[in-house]
C-alpha cells in the first residue's frame, strides 16, 4: 500500500462563504484573502515536517460557494 506524499489543499463548499471565513477569522485568528470573480476565501498554511524541518511545506485552505450537502451524507 502506498502513502500520502502530502496534503496540497483542502477545499470547502459553503452555502455562505462570507459567513464562514468570517467564523474563521475570528475564532482561529486568520485572515482569509478573497477571489471575487469566484467568491471564493483562501488562505495558504505554513508548516514544517518533523522528519524534514529545512524544508517548508504549504497547503491551500479555500471556502467556495456551493451546496456541501446534508450533515452525515
Amino acid at each position: 500500500m502506498g502513502r500520502a506524499m502530502m496534503i496540497g489543499g483542502v477545499f470547502l463548499l459553503a452555502r455562505g462563504p462570507r459567513a464562514l471565513a468570517d467564523w474563521y477569522r475570528r475564532h482561529l485568528g486568520w485572515e482569509l484573502g478573497y477571489i471575487s470573480d469566484e467568491d471564493t476565501y483562501y488562505i495558504e498554511l505554513y508548516y514544517r515536517e518533523r522528519e524534514r524541518p529545512e524544508q517548508p511545506q504549504h497547503l491551500v485552505y479555500a471556502i467556495m460557494p456551493g451546496d456541501p450537502g446534508e450533515p452525515g451524507r
